[in-house]
């Protein structure tokens, strides 16, 4: 993967219970695939600052899958991420080609449980 083929879909800023945190929707597009990722920032102050995805125990689609400093238009900051490319999801271009069973996520469907996350858990 490159960053070419990547693209911010959405930005916003959300309060949760203490702080405001940066919120974006990126999108990986080729000629076949494309896909949505969820990313939401961490201050200095919150106890997952620093931490690896893997040792945070929160329920969002298919598990964490990054944690780490990303350079923003707001300067480098620490963000958690997921994303919405795993066996049950639809990573189609075509929303055709699809199995029954998948699931082809909207940029508004994604915003919903970013929300959803920002509210139960920060």
């Amino acid at each position: 993967m490159t960053y070419e083929n990547w693209s911010v879909v959405k930005k916003w800023r959300m309060r949760g219970k203490r702080n405001t945190h940066l919120c974006i929707i990126c999108e990986y597009k080729t000629i076949r695939t494309r896909w949505l990722t969820a990313y939401v920032s961490i201050p200095r102050t919150h106890k997952w600052y620093r931490k690896d995805e893997e040792k945070l125990d929160v329920n969002v689609r298919g598990g964490l899958t990054f944690s780490g400093t990303m350079l923003t238009w707001f300067g480098s900051r620490w963000f958690i991420g997921w994303d919405y490319a795993h066996i049950c999801d639809c990573i189609d271009i075509d929303r055709a080609d699809c199995e029954e069973h998948q699931l082809y996520w909207t940029v508004e469907e994604v915003e919903a449980e970013v929300r959803e996350f920002v509210e139960k858990y920060l």
